[in-house]
């Protein structure tokens, strides 16, 4: 025999717990705290678009407080999403004496793209030379890729120098854990994760 509720205080009580309980048993009950969790984590992701972030230091190439003053050098800092941290790499068409493409990498604020201060010469090879931003013409700001891994959202490379393959962007060894330490061309592409950058475009 099928016994019906009646309409007892008793069975409106057990109505309401059954209503209360079948969403929780579904995992249908949105959890606020959890939404904003995951708005912040998002927010956070997008905010470092168009970063290039050092493998090992796990800090970002900033410019000094955005400056756009030529010769300014290129350093790694903590990565906050700013203007100073908001880089391209760009494809470049006909280098002037080159007969390949390559790559530049600008700085969007400034406008001014990565480039040594200085170059190796017959009879002269320094071991490094520091990096700063300089106007985008010419192959001393060019670069080529190597050793590209695809990453979710970007991709993880090293930046060889076009003007002499035997440097690659690095950022020195025994400052690398510091805010404020200016990137260098170091000759000896190694592969190392002092040479290992996370671009995300």
């Amino acid at each position: 025999m099928v016994r019906h509720l009646v309409n007892t205080p008793k069975a409106s009580l057990l109505v309401l717990a059954l209503a209360l309980v079948a969403p929780l048993a579904a995992g249908c009950v949105e959890d606020p705290e959890e939404d904003l969790e995951l708005a912040e984590e998002s927010a956070e992701l997008s905010a470092f678009a168009a970063s290039i972030q050092n493998v090992w230091s796990q800090k970002c190439l900033d410019i000094p407080w955005g400056s756009n003053r030529q010769g300014e050098a290129v350093n790694q800092f903590n990565c906050h999403g700013g203007g100073a941290q908001r880089f391209r790499v760009e494809l470049v068409w006909g280098v002037p004496g080159q007969t390949a493409t390559g790559w530049q990498i600008r700085n969007t604020t400034t406008n001014l793209c990565l480039r040594p201060n200085g170059a190796s010469a017959p009879g002269f090879t320094p071991e490094s030379i520091s990096v700063s931003q300089w106007p985008c013409d010419g192959h001393w700001a060019v670069w080529r890729k190597r050793d590209v891994v695809a990453l979710s959202g970007g991709e993880r490379l090293s930046f060889s120098w076009d003007r002499d393959a035997a440097y690659c962007l690095d950022v020195p060894a025994n400052r690398a854990h510091l805010d404020g330490t200016q990137l260098q061309i170091y000759r000896g592409c190694h592969g190392g994760a002092l040479q290992r950058f996370d671009v995300r475009p």
